[in-house]
């Protein structure tokens, strides 16, 4: 799948923060964006309105707005991972948003947002809040109608799981991207630091990835994140890991980080089986090739083995070639 995303607005945004979340763990994988501006990004203006790019972006994908699973302060916690002292609801409704003051970090106002599909892109409306107290920061989940976010490439006993993840990287910049930004008199968001975050399942091995970058790679707190998104249905015991990466002050960003699967299917233990039986039969009738009585017929001096050898092969051809039959019928 291609991961090469653009994001754009009218107005000459800075992103102070940008959150790259990935959910490969389960049967439609799902991102999450997260979005921080600076508290005057508003400035005149009543609305903010911002466009995210993407070849597999279409009117068909499921996107929900993450600002109430937000409200909760245990979920705000660990999201931003800093200890909660305070949270105020905007005009008295947590609906309308939410003031979060930490204890290390700046205070973060976190409003509602819009996403509308189109093919090949999104449109995100942001209104101004009645009161803001600190930087701005949106966040949405989207649901994918793929098998999975990684470009997978197989081979014979495991499959590697390429992520190529880039952000804004103007001299690639596709015809469609270019058209959309001359008609709308779009901008190319400066990027002050960017976050890409990797779910993952642990028995995936760590194959490439740039030390540059890498922060940490953890285990998945399943109960937290259980409560946080309960939309991601394959968050379960203890068997997803975290890989944390990191870059700041850039024009563009690239994370490229390739995982490895061991995949040795049933199919492929048939063959093998297979293989070592037909070998044996054939090292087998070599043996008693010259060795024959006149009075018994050739078929009577093959050793029982050999017939259950024989049956065992039989069998697991048809069970190889089965699938195939039924394509060809197709």
């Amino acid at each position: 799948m291609d991961n090469t995303y653009y994001i754009l607005s009218k107005d000459n945004l800075t992103i102070e923060r940008f959150h790259f979340c990935t959910w490969d763990i389960s049967k439609k994988p799902y991102i999450e964006f997260g979005v921080e501006l600076t508290d005057n990004c508003f400035q005149n203006k009543n609305e903010l309105i911002l466009y995210f790019t993407n070849t597999f972006f279409n009117k068909g994908i499921v996107v929900k707005c993450l600002m109430e699973n937000l409200s909760d302060e245990a979920n705000c916690r660990f999201i931003f991972n800093d200890v909660v002292k305070s949270m105020r609801p905007l005009d008295g409704d947590k609906r309308n948003g939410n003031i979060y003051e930490f204890e290390s970090r700046n205070k973060l106002t976190i409003i509602p947002c819009e996403v509308e599909c189109k093919e090949g892109y999104f449109i995100i409306k942001i209104k101004k809040p009645c009161e803001i107290d600190g930087n701005i920061y949106f966040r949405f989940l989207i649901q994918l109608d793929v098998k999975h976010i990684s470009e997978v490439k197989k081979s014979i006993t495991k499959k590697n799981h390429i992520y190529d993840v880039k952000v804004n990287e103007n001299r690639n910049i596709p015809d469609t991207v270019f058209s959309l930004k001359k008609e709308e008199g779009l901008y190319l968001c400066k990027i002050s630091r960017m976050f890409c975050l990797h779910t993952i399942p642990d028995v995936y091995e760590i194959n490439f990835v740039a030390s540059s970058v890498l922060k940490n790679i953890r285990k998945l707190e399943t109960d937290s994140f259980k409560k946080y998104i309960p939309s991601v249905d394959s968050i379960n015991n203890n068997n997803s890991n975290i890989i944390f990466l990191k870059s700041e002050n850039k024009e563009s960003y690239s994370f490229f980080t390739i995982l490895t699967e061991e995949s040795i299917s049933s199919v492929q233990l048939a063959f093998a089986v297979a293989t070592n039986i037909l070998c044996s039969l054939l090292f087998a009738i070599s043996s008693i090739r010259y060795v024959r009585e006149a009075n018994l017929s050739w078929w009577k001096q093959i050793p029982c083995e050999c017939y259950i050898a024989g049956s065992l092969f039989l069998l697991l051809m048809i069970y190889l070639l089965t699938p195939l039959k039924k394509k060809l019928k197709l």
